[in-house]
């Protein structure tokens, strides 16, 4: 059965039957049977893993407690709209590529820490603003929606836009310049986008090419 753990573009956690190719988490979601609950958060690190986590550390003789709920989502440009980040660990080449890049496209100093991001992400996240941009100055991997369909998110990739759908994206169109958008992708993250950080995309067939490494 299904279980409400997959994140759309929007950060809502929902039920299907889909296969996601990266996992993540907020901390722990559920109640002590294992169900979903109403919190969307326990923490402020929203991080984006592999399907498998492989840490460079031995193996501990027991089990470790569970500290976060299982989440999925379709790729990692579906992850960062979402408002998550690359893990250090299991991550950690993609990771200090996304820092050094928001750090970057953010204009902020080499002292920052990841703290100050995910406080920043977290901020974004609570209190979001519907940033206005036109399509064609925006880069690969940024998800927006158009103002007469705000619950639509697409994404843009190479010159048109995919619709997203849990099961990959199911549909393109032609991005049209001088066209007015809103960033469903939170802001900050655009802009570490724009600086150089490419995430990696699902590769279906509306797709010729893809960022997946």
């Amino acid at each position: 059965m299904p279980q409400q753990n997959r994140v759309t573009p929007y950060g809502k956690l929902i039920e299907t039957a889909a296969k996601g190719t990266f996992m993540g988490n907020r901390g722990i979601l559920t109640d002590r049977h294992g169900v979903i609950t109403n919190k969307r958060w326990t923490n402020k690190s929203w991080v984006t893993c592999t399907l498998t986590r492989k840490l460079n550390t031995k193996a501990p003789k027991a089990p470790a407690p569970v500290k976060y709920t299982k989440l999925f989502f379709l790729d990692e440009a579906t992850a960062l709209a979402a408002g998550h980040r690359p893990c250090s660990q299991c991550r950690r080449k993609d990771f200090i590529r996304f820092f050094d890049c928001w750090i970057a496209g953010n204009y902020l100093p080499e002292e920052t820490t990841i703290q100050q991001i995910d406080t920043q992400l977290h901020s974004e996240r609570l209190s979001p603003e519907y940033h206005s941009a036109l399509i064609d100055e925006l880069p690969n991997g940024v998800f927006v929606a158009f103002a007469a369909e705000p619950r639509i998110p697409w994404l843009i990739w190479n010159g048109e836009l995919l619709r997203w759908q849990p099961e990959g994206y199911s549909e393109r169109r032609k991005m049209i310049a001088g066209t007015s958008v809103n960033l469903v992708t939170p802001l900050s993250t655009v802009n570490a986008i724009a600086a150089g950080y490419i995430p990696h995309v699902h590769h279906n067939k509306y797709q010729e090419t893809s960022s997946w490494q």
